[in-house]
């Protein structure tokens, strides 16, 4: 492959990849220090980060979205020994969670700057410059999302075997009770610590996770909605946990404050063989309050 060549596949997978939610893969395309300037579109000052960094940012503002599509055409490549100018135009479009409808479509223009490295070409320096705009942009900004979508969105990161992105729907005070919580288990999980702790196991307890949710009811209080899900659960050791569930959740600024979730706990004793099974599938110290 000629270097042009290199050049476009290596900008067209910065769009691929994140579109992907591939984030173990990004950083591998950029240098270790990366020169970013989207000062068009959100204003302050250009400025040079770490590519983890960088990836890391795209995947909290990106990554809590339902989908997104980067389209990118019209490349132009100018090579100089081991360094290139790349430049191509773009349509961006973001998609929130349902409940939430409605779209963001973002259009404009990409430069970057590129070096070779041990035979590859990496992406040094990215440019974005806006030219329009369609939709409502507020859709990337967690404390516009209402309290029916964060809610849905955890439950689709958690059913995705995506910890990470289930626990950024919480926050940092946040409190999950359990009213219905057998012998074993943890009645309540007070902060973020104690509750990445208690989910930080579940993808090594089980195989596949999913909770189709079967109604959304918010209430009076915009803050506070009520689901009903089911949750379809492969143990890793082959078994099976299927449950229904009901939660309360209180969100505010966009973050979950506390989740009071039901279950049938008569369901959830049997799919394990013991009490202390189910603590050894539970990260979290065990709580009554």
């Amino acid at each position: 492959m000629d270097d042009r060549s290199q050049i476009i596949e290596t900008t067209t997978r910065m769009a691929v990849l994140a579109d992907c939610g591939e984030w173990d893969a990004l950083p591998a395309i950029f240098t270790d220090e990366v020169h970013v300037d989207y000062t068009s579109l959100s204003g302050g000052e250009p400025g040079t980060v770490r590519a983890t960094d960088l990836v890391n940012l795209w995947k909290g503002t990106l990554g809590r979205l339902a989908a997104t599509q980067h389209l990118v055409s019209d490349h132009l490549v100018t090579v100089d020994a081991g360094t290139a100018t790349a430049t191509a135009t773009f349509q961006a479009t973001h998609v929130p969670h349902a409940p939430r409808t409605g779209r963001w479509v973002l259009g404009g223009d990409y430069r970057w700057e590129l070096i070779r490295a041990k035979g590859e070409w990496r992406i040094s320096s990215v440019t974005m410059s806006f030219r329009w705009e369609t939709g409502d942009r507020s859709i990337l900004d967690p404390a516009s999302a209402d309290a029916s979508t964060v809610a849905v969105r955890f439950l689709e990161r958690l059913g995705a075997m995506d910890i990470y992105g289930a626990m950024a729907c919480f926050a940092e005070e946040a409190r999950q009770e359990l009213p219905f919580a057998p012998e074993g288990f943890p009645t309540t999980l007070d902060g973020i610590a104690a509750l990445r702790r208690q989910y930080g196991g579940l993808t090594d307890a089980y195989r596949s996770m999913e909770f189709p949710v079967e109604a959304v009811r918010p209430l009076a209080d915009p803050e506070w909605v009520l689901l009903e899900y089911q949750g379809k659960i492969t143990l890793a050791s082959g078994g099976r946990y299927d449950n229904r569930y009901a939660g309360l959740f209180h969100v505010v600024n966009g973050k979950i404050r506390l989740f009071r979730e039901y279950f049938d706990p008569i369901v959830l004793a049997r799919a394990f063989a013991a009490p202390d099974a189910l603590a050894a599938t539970f990260n979290v110290e065990q709580s009554t309050d």
